[in-house]
């Protein structure tokens, strides 16, 4: 365990820049220019959340509260086009005699948006720690950060906030070392696409 010196929160879930970027609803057109076929497929965050995270799924750590949902993926707020080869896989010649070509088509149009949405979910939760020096600290790595809240439980512990503690990815990672001080410190930048707890509405909002 690591005392946390100082955190701050660089970015933060935008419904609006979500929207455009795809993070909740999201469809693929795609050309299959051999095959001349023209198909589509649609990525729902309240349908299809628990492929993108199983564990979070299964835990509701979803980051949007279910009026949210509602309202955002309604329709697809974000196009995207892809033409393919992929029915090439399933001619009779290639099954027969290259039966090994039938992995290198992959069928972009099925995850391009799932794609999407994970790496907008997950980016868009980022957040620097500041801990004393740690070079065994590296980008790649994933660490759990617990931020408290002022309220205790009944115990007289100290409750943690449920928003922003959780497991995190580390992006980057920065060593300083201050030769006036010879104080050592890492910064990291860390993400992460889900919440310990559903989101509650404030009253008010």
């Amino acid at each position: 365990y690591q005392k946390i010196i100082s955190s701050e929160m660089v970015g933060g879930i935008s419904l609006l820049e979500g929207a455009i970027k795809g993070t909740f609803s999201g469809i693929t057109k795609t050309l299959d220019v051999l095959a001349k076929s023209f198909f589509t497929k649609t990525y729902n965050y309240a349908e299809d959340f628990k492929f993108v995270h199983p564990d979070a799924e299964k835990d509701n750590k979803k980051i949007l509260t279910p009026e949210s949902i509602r309202k955002f993926t309604s329709s697809p707020t974000r196009e995207s086009f892809v033409t393919t080869n992929s029915k090439v896989s399933q001619l009779s010649y290639v099954k027969g005699f290259q039966p090994e070509m039938q992995q290198s088509f992959q069928k972009v149009q099925d995850f391009a948006a799932i794609e999407k949405a994970a790496t907008e979910q997950l980016l868009s939760q980022r957040m620097n720690v500041m801990i004393h020096g740690n070079p065994r600290i590296h980008a790649g790595d994933t660490v759990n950060l617990t931020f408290p809240e002022s309220s205790t439980t009944e115990k007289g512990q100290r409750r943690s906030n449920d928003e922003i503690t959780g497991k995190y990815l580390i992006t980057a990672v920065v060593h300083r070392v201050n030769n006036a001080t010879h104080k050592y410190i890492t910064i990291m930048e860390c993400v992460k696409d889900s919440s310990r707890g559903q989101p509650q509405i404030e009253d008010g909002f």
